[in-house]
């Protein structure tokens, strides 16, 4: 009898063991399938991003606004305490723009920081070219 019974527990045991194994791997299916479809449709966006710069040149299109691009440009160029306080007399013109307080820095400090880096490699980039590459990473 007490065979029996350590046979029967040993078996349920095997059978939650062999359960768990099935359920991981179809979390692991499911996981890798998410990641393929993730990863093509970021692919596709990116391709579709660059239609433009493999056909022509690498420029600033109209989904990446120029103001953008000059005030990278100024970041990169006068420092991070000139930006702050830089007066944009080009945008919202004849008024002006104070740029510093109006502004979400975050793509132009990146920007301007991958562009550093790159230039501390001695691999030489324009900013432009960082910021033109860098807008369909994040898309």
């Amino acid at each position: 009898m007490e065979v029996e019974r350590v046979s029967n527990d040993t078996d349920k045991e095997l059978a939650k063991i062999a359960e768990n194994e099935v359920k991981s791997q179809a979390i692991g299916w499911q996981s890798l399938l998410t990641f393929t479809v993730l990863f093509l449709a970021w692919l596709g966006g990116f391709a579709s991003r660059l239609f433009a710069v493999i056909r022509f040149e690498s420029i600033i299109h109209e989904f990446d606004p120029w103001f953008n691009y000059r005030a990278t440009h100024h970041l990169a160029n006068s420092g991070f305490y000139n930006f702050l306080n830089w007066f944009d007399e080009r945008a919202w013109y004849p008024l002006g723009r104070i740029v510093g307080g109006t502004v979400y820095p975050g793509l132009m400090v990146t920007s301007a920081s991958i562009h550093a880096i790159l230039n501390a490699l001695n691999i030489t980039v324009h900013i432009r070219d960082v910021c033109v590459f860098l807008a369909p990473v994040f898309r």
